[in-house]
């Protein structure tokens, strides 16, 4: 969890904070159909969250969602 945390302050340093609105809008539709071992890969999450983050339950941090719209764009195909 640690080693997480440090990664989210990281990416907020960089890049700034989002709003989850924009996730639920543009990104989440997207994801709702694609397999949770595809976005386990895509955000090295574990499978009960990205099923939350599918479910619409949980908005992911925002340093994922480039990947999880890449996936989307793919069909679901894995990210190299």
């Amino acid at each position: 969890m640690a080693r997480v945390e440090r990664e989210n302050k990281r990416w907020d340093r960089h890049n700034g904070h989002t709003d989850p609105a924009a996730f639920k809008r543009d990104i989440l539709p997207l994801i709702q159909a694609l397999p949770l071992n595809a976005l386990m890969k895509a955000t090295g999450l574990t499978k009960s969250a990205c099923s939350r983050v599918r479910a619409g339950k949980v908005v992911p941090h925002s340093r994922h969602w480039n990947n999880l719209s890449t996936l989307s764009h793919s069909g679901g195909w894995p990210i190299k």
